[in-house]
């Protein structure tokens, strides 16, 4: 039960990280040319622009 309980946690986080993603994504196409900040579970994380143009092609 206790292997259920966490791959049926697991699986609801990826869906949280796949939507998160498909909105980081717009995100990317419409600040493809800026440097931006992204806080996520309070931690910080930035993308440079190298990141922002090839983020696009790596999530289809």
């Amino acid at each position: 039960r206790v292997k259920i309980e966490i791959i049926h946690h697991f699986m609801e986080n990826s869906t949280g990280i796949m939507n998160w993603l498909s909105v980081l994504k717009i995100v990317v196409n419409i600040t493809r040319d800026y440097n931006f900040c992204v806080y996520e579970a309070g931690e910080q994380a930035t993308i440079d622009n190298t990141s922002l143009r090839s983020f696009p092609s790596s999530f289809p």
